[in-house]
């Protein structure tokens, strides 16, 4: 918190209080970005923007990436043909969950942490294997569930 003090008192200092000229961060008086340096990771403003991105990337891959495969995935985890709607099922399912209850996390945990529980949920869907129907279907609803990371990104 008196880093973030620090930069009121002392403009040639970022958040971090990091470098000196080089360093600095276009904020205002409510420490808003206010010029735009996408390729500078100095700023927290530019960090927070890639890593929000990065997150919904991976959850949108997590969500999306297995009805492209599933012609490679059916024999390989003998899926029965209601397994795949099943599985389809689960993740709109819990795609709506999530979306639910991501609203009350972020206003007890805050975006960011909700955002991070979101896309801890992708990274298990994307890392994890499935070597049964009934898991198959399980990763799907992990997926759905990650999916409510959107709306962290919205709030």
């Amino acid at each position: 918190m008196g880093k973030k003090l620090q930069l009121a008192d002392d403009e040639e200092n970022c958040w971090y209080g990091v470098g000196g000229a080089e360093a600095e961060c276009g904020v205002d008086d409510e420490f808003r970005a206010t010029d735009l340096r996408p390729l500078s990771l100095l700023s927290p403003h530019t960090q927070a923007f890639h890593l929000a991105w990065l997150s919904l990337f991976v959850c949108f891959f997590a969500a999306f990436a297995a009805p492209p495969i599933l012609p490679a995935l059916r024999p390989a985890l003998v899926l029965m043909p209601s397994d795949a709607p099943a599985a389809a099922v689960g993740s709109l399912s819990a795609t709506l969950v999530g979306r639910l209850a991501m609203g009350p996390a972020c206003d007890l945990l805050g975006p960011r942490r909700a955002s991070g529980f979101a896309s801890l949920l992708a990274a298990l869907a994307v890392s994890v294997t499935a070597s049964s129907p009934a898991g198959f279907v399980a990763l799907r609803f992990v997926a759905g569930l990650s999916l409510a990371n959107f709306v962290a990104n919205q709030h």
